[in-house]
C-alpha cells in the first residue's frame, strides 16, 4: 500500500500511517505492524490520521469524509470501533489536526473547515463561504489547518487566515498572490 501520512500516538509507541487503502499501526517497541481495513471505508484511501486526547482516532479518506475510531468499542476488534462521522460531509479530507485544548480540525477540499468536540462528537464551529463575517472564507477549498500559537489557528485556502479562538473570529487574510497556501 501507498503511504499518505504518518502520526505519533499519545502512547509514544505507537505510529498511525494513513495507507491506499487502510491503516497501519506501527508499534515502536516490537517492531511490528498490523493492517486495518474496517468494512465500513469501503477500501477507501485514508490520507489524514490523527489520535485525539481520549486515544481515539480520527481518520480523513479520500472521498467518504471522516471516520473516528473508538479506542474503548475498538479495543478488542478495531473494525467494531470504526464508524463515520456524520457531522463532516463525504469528501476529500485535506488535513485533521489537534489543536492544543483537544479540538478536532479538519480541512476538507470542498466544504470549508469543521471544527469537533471529540468529548461529545459534535461540530462545534464551521469556517466556510456560506458563514458569518467572522467565520466568511471566500472559498470552501482548504489544503491546511494549524495551530500557530495559543490562540491562532492558520487555515489555508485560496490565501492565508488567521483565526482567533479566544475572539472567535478571523483576525487577518493574507490574499493571493501575496502568499501561496
Amino acid at each position: 500500500p501507498f503511504a499518505w501520512c504518518l502520526s505519533f500516538s499519545r502512547d509514544s509507541n505507537t505510529i498511525w500511517m494513513g495507507t491506499q487503502p487502510g491503516i497501519y499501526s506501527i508499534s515502536q517497541i516490537t517492531h511490528t505492524a498490523v493492517y486495518h481495513n474496517p468494512r465500513v471505508m469501503q477500501n477507501r484511501t485514508v490520507r489524514q490520521i490523527v489520535e485525539d486526547k481520549y486515544g481515539n482516532l480520527w481518520m480523513g479518506t479520500q472521498s467518504l469524509g471522516v471516520f473516528k475510531w473508538s479506542a474503548a468499542k475498538g479495543k478488542k476488534n478495531f473494525d467494531n470501533g470504526v464508524s463515520q462521522f456524520k457531522g463532516v460531509p463525504a469528501t476529500l479530507i485535506t488535513k485533521i489536526t489537534v489543536d492544543r485544548k483537544g479540538y478536532v480540525w479538519v480541512a476538507t477540499s470542498a466544504s470549508g473547515v469543521y471544527v469537533i468536540d471529540p468529548s461529545i462528537d459534535k461540530v462545534m464551529l464551521h469556517l466556510g463561504t456560506e458563514e458569518p463575517p467572522e467565520r466568511k472564507l471566500t472559498w470552501n477549498g482548504t489544503a491546511s489547518v494549524f495551530q500557530y500559537d495559543d490562540t491562532t489557528m492558520v487555515i489555508a485556502a485560496n490565501g492565508i487566515y488567521l483565526y482567533n479562538t479566544r475572539l472567535q473570529r478571523i483576525s487577518s487574510f493574507v490574499k493571493m498572490p501575496e502568499t501561496i497556501p
